[in-house]
């Protein structure tokens, strides 16, 4: 008799509001577990904006629910080994209701204290600790904490092993601030850039609202070209030269690859990371991008391309917070355990 599959679910979102990154890293993490032999679902609500590019999301089966109640009505009757839920608005009493549906339940979590019900809590942030994860969670609870246990893209994993060699200086800028943002709170930031007669590739999806417009400026530019819904996220950021990325994930991804950051925060909730990859050297960190203006980001894009052999020491410095490609493996083997 062969083994029976296991069955995993991931619950998670995206929209015009929360953006995509909580969704990438879920697709990540269920491509890991397929490799494993994982049968994986994505659940989502059908939320305005959400990701829905089938190059982004083919090797795994996509439920869309109108309501919560349609997610637990699922659950109730789908048997799932593992549901996985990676969300900050689904809070302790859902998982609670979740948990007695389901073999085991792991929180992908990015803020600290807020309290838990499950079996594994993953908290990629710099500032968790195992002394106050053991103040939130059941006593039964596997916590993996800090920034060594992130969850990167395949892709990403792969180049993360190859030597990066930088140029002298800067022949590419990449750009992101998410799959969602609103180019309108920074109208400065496209012309600064093109000012610049820097080739650079400004990333984002179908789903962001002001796509049309984004379009028209890069289509104005002998310098700026559009990028929408690329499977090739990974590869785009590795040739890249220097980096204008958000908070985000994004952000761990631009320094797992060593691609020196220029970075802003374009939500609350990417502040305090942000911050902390400044203390630690990783980044150059300009602020909340609605405290940001055409001339600061300017005297910073400055310092990046005059200084820019100094300015790569920050991203040989960032690619080495993960020396040996992070610790993902021991969360993998924990899920993956009888």
């Amino acid at each position: 008799m062969g083994s029976t599959v296991k069955r995993l679910a991931i619950r998670v979102d995206s929209s015009d509001r929360i953006g995509g990154g909580h969704f990438f890293r879920c697709v990540a993490l269920a491509d890991l577990l397929k490799e494993r032999g994982w049968s994986v679902r994505l659940l989502s609500l059908d939320l305005e904006g959400r990701i829905s590019n089938d190059k982004l999301i083919q090797d795994f089966e996509l439920l869309l629910f109108s309501s919560e109640s349609d997610v637990f009505d699922h659950l109730s009757f789908e048997k799932y080994d593992l549901l996985i839920v990676d969300h900050y608005e689904l809070d302790l009493s859902w998982e609670h209701r979740a948990r007695q549906l389901v073999g085991r339940l792991m929180v992908i979590e990015d803020l600290d204290g807020r309290h838990h019900d499950c079996q594994i809590l993953l908290n990629p942030d710099f500032d968790s600790t195992f002394r106050n994860c053991r103040e939130l969670v059941p006593s039964d609870c596997r916590c993996f904490l800090g920034f060594e246990y992130q969850v990167f893209r395949k892709s990403f994993r792969s180049l993360q092993k190859e030597d990066r060699n930088y140029n002298p200086t800067p022949e590419k800028i990449f750009v992101t601030l998410g799959a969602s943002y609103s180019m309108s709170r920074s109208p400065w930031l496209l012309p600064t850039i093109d000012s610049f007669g820097i080739y650079t590739e400004v990333v984002t999806t179908s789903s962001n609202p002001d796509l049309a417009d984004l379009k028209k400026n890069c289509e104005g530019s002998s310098h700026l070209q559009i990028i929408v819904d690329t499977p090739n996220m990974a590869q785009h950021m590795s040739d890249a030269d220097l980096g204008i990325v958000s908070g985000g994930m994004s952000l761990f991804e631009a320094c797992y690859l060593g691609l020196p950051v220029l970075s802003l925060s374009v939500a609350p909730n990417q502040v305090a990371i942000s911050k902390k990859f400044s203390q630690l050297g990783v980044i150059r960190y300009l602020g909340e991008i609605d405290q940001v203006n055409r001339e600061i980001f300017k005297s910073f894009l400055i310092e990046a391309v005059q200084g820019y052999s100094e300015f790569v020491k920050v991203g040989r410095l960032a690619k080495n917070l993960w020396p040996r490609g992070g610790r993902i493996n021991e969360v993998l083997d924990f899920i993956d355990a009888p």
